[in-house]
């Protein structure tokens, strides 16, 4: 069985680097990659299990970690810019054989998006969870 994490965000943006360094943290003891939302379905294609982590805002208090449920019929508001659940779902419609059996996704919810290395203290502080989380995830 074929196992991926895969980290978004960009590293040079503060907290939003928080998918990077969880899929880093994790790179010796599973395949990773690290990539954006457009190039998402590229990155899991062929594999059986795949765990995406992400950050998130506005969805609870600075260094929460949850899994974001994969809703049955997303709705595409734009086509020219797809988020994760937008891109997911368009891989089952357009690639359903390529596409992995199953991929959750890990959200952590993140303060600091501004110019600059290094996360938060709170983000900092979570980092230690959201590795343990996708551990379990893949185990």
């Amino acid at each position: 069985m074929k196992k991926l994490v895969v980290g978004i965000g960009n590293a040079v943006l503060g907290d939003d680097s928080i998918g990077i360094r969880v899929a880093k943290e994790l790179e010796n003891e599973f395949e990773v990659k690290v990539t954006t939302p457009s190039a998402l379905l590229e990155a899991i294609a062929g594999y059986d299990r795949v765990v995406i982590v992400d950050a998130i805002s506005g969805a609870g208090e600075i260094g929460d970690v949850f899994e974001v449920e994969l809703p049955e019929n997303p709705r595409f508001t734009s086509s020219h810019s797809l988020g994760i659940i937008e891109m997911l779902s368009l891989g089952k419609v357009l690639y359903p054989e390529k596409m992995p059996k199953e991929v959750r996704i890990v959200a952590i919810e993140v303060g600091r998006m501004q110019i600059g290395e290094g996360l938060s203290e709170e983000v900092e502080r979570a980092l230690e969870k959201a590795v343990a989380f996708v551990r379990e995830i893949l185990s």
